[in-house]
């Protein structure tokens, strides 16, 4: 089991608020937050950062991934036909999932996660 890179040090009620308002920052997010209780968002603001801390995000740099992954975590729970994909023919129209169940935010955070292979962490 991967170890967490957080300090003994880290203060999770912080960073769960932290967390919470970088999410609020997201345009594309505001409507979708409004379906979850604050309960829920702190458990998945928790989630997570935990999680963050164990793909190697550290006390520095943890807040912006843990953020994405709760947009993630919102928007993939939330949305119903966000990743619908649709064709049309002269007599045939097929709707189908795509993306594998990946959104911007998801693609993100793993770009971020593989910038720390690199040494180097930069948010867009």
């Amino acid at each position: 089991m991967m170890s967490i890179m957080l300090s003994s040090d880290f203060k999770f009620d912080e960073a769960v608020a932290d967390v919470q308002k970088k999410i609020s920052m997201f345009p594309a997010i505001t409507d979708t937050l409004t379906k979850f209780d604050t309960d829920s968002l702190q458990f998945l603001s928790t989630e997570a950062l935990k999680q963050a801390g164990m793909d190697g995000f550290n006390d520095d740099n943890v807040i912006m991934p843990a953020a994405l992954l709760v947009a993630h975590y919102c928007a993939l729970s939330a949305d119903t036909s966000g990743n619908i994909q649709e064709q049309t023919a002269d007599v045939l129209t097929q709707k189908f999932f795509d993306r594998n169940g990946s959104d911007n935010f998801l693609v993100e955070y793993k770009r971020l996660k593989k910038s720390i292979s690199r040494g180097v962490i930069r948010f867009l």
